[in-house]
């Protein structure tokens, strides 16, 4: 019988030794971890100690048994090398779906962000598949940024300045039509120099004539009071000389029919005129849809937002290019005549929105 001792670092290794030099009928007597000798020793890793033994007499041929070992060896260090490249592949595959789950998340806190915002589901849509397209090493910020400003230069139309005289106001009631016209009236007559003149046909609402009486003694502009509808065409004849003229109409639900075909009568009388509607940004979503939809009846050519001040779903904004063509005028986002009303433009909502909105 012969017996050998090998010294290696793990089991894996003695067998692949042993079965080189005594073959694959060899026996293993005995394993254990020892330590090196001396100081160093003590500080290294162990070794492992393995004692082999095979019976001469039935090993035959030595160069036929080294040969077929060595087919076994090879075999052995092929399954080997498999089982590493197997290991790479698996860490790799965890690597990529780590990734993946990274951008996931990010993905997911990008549209949450949005969700919170107000914006409505086709929009996040269309975000998503952005960001699918896009480059994951950019900023958030910056991938918010450009998509913004891609959607605002392909979606959102913004109202070139026209030559018409006559701004008629309708809405809802509430939506803060007389502010906003006593802002766009100060806006026109300090920083414009424009001659402005006031018609007002909200005579029902208790306290606008006398709102909307402040401020034209406050800026020194004409007010007309219009009690009756068929009144109009005199009263904008008496501001024929004025360079613009503000109409400040009443207010009615966009289900209300009557309301709705008594405001489109008085509208047809006026010639070269631009109606400009009005809607909160403190309204929901479908009831944006049903006023923006519904005053279509009537015939509007620009839109105006206001109460922005007043909502954290600033995503209504954009909301509105799901519902009209109709170009955004203006924005209002506070209660200060003149300060707190911005003009629609792309550096305009871009600036609003990355810089009041995203802080």
């Amino acid at each position: 019988m012969k017996i050998k001792r090998y010294i290696v670092k793990d089991m894996n290794e003695a067998m692949i030794k042993i079965r080189y030099e005594l073959g694959k009928d060899a026996l293993i007597v005995s394993n254990r971890w020892i330590r090196k000798k001396g100081i160093k020793g003590f500080f290294q890793k162990k070794d492992l100690e393995v004692i082999a033994a095979i019976d001469e007499k039935g090993r035959g041929s030595k160069n036929h048994n080294q040969e077929k070992n060595s087919s076994e060896i090879k075999n052995i260090f092929l399954e080997q090398e498999f089982q590493e490249l197997k290991a790479k592949v698996n860490q790799l595959l965890k690597e990529k779906e780590k990734e993946e789950n990274y951008k996931d998340k990010k993905k997911n806190q990008k549209i949450v962000f949005l969700k919170k915002l107000g914006f409505e589901e086709v929009f996040i849509e269309s975000f998503s598949e952005y960001l699918k397209k896009a480059d994951h090493s950019t900023e958030d910020s910056d991938l918010l940024y450009q998509y913004f400003e891609k959607f605002i230069k392909e979606k959102i139309l913004i109202k070139k300045d026209g030559k018409e005289k006559i701004w008629i106001f309708i809405g809802p009631t509430g939506v803060g039509k007389t502010t906003t016209i006593a802002k766009i009236a100060a806006k026109e007559t300090i920083e414009n120099e424009k001659k402005v003149g006031l018609i007002t046909l909200d005579t029902y609402r208790i306290g606008a004539v006398e709102q909307l009486s402040i401020y034209a003694r406050i800026l020194d502009i004409p007010l007309e009071i219009v009690m009756n509808p068929s009144d109009l065409l005199e009263a904008i004849q008496k501001l024929k000389d004025c360079d613009l003229i503000l109409i400040d109409s009443t207010g009615g639900s966009c289900f209300n029919k009557k309301y709705l075909i008594e405001t489109k009568k008085f509208l047809r009388e006026i010639d070269q005129k631009r109606t400009v509607l009005l809607v909160s940004a403190t309204t929901g979503n479908q009831d944006l849809k049903n006023i923006i939809q519904n005053y279509n009846s009537i015939g509007y050519d620009s839109i105006i937002m206001t109460k922005l001040d007043e909502t954290q779903y600033y995503g209504r904004i954009f909301n509105i290019y799901q519902y009209t063509d109709k170009p955004l005028l203006f924005i209002t986002t506070g209660q200060n005549v003149p300060k707190d009303i911005l003009k629609v433009t792309e550096e305009n909502l871009l600036d609003y929105f990355f810089n009041e909105v995203i802080i």
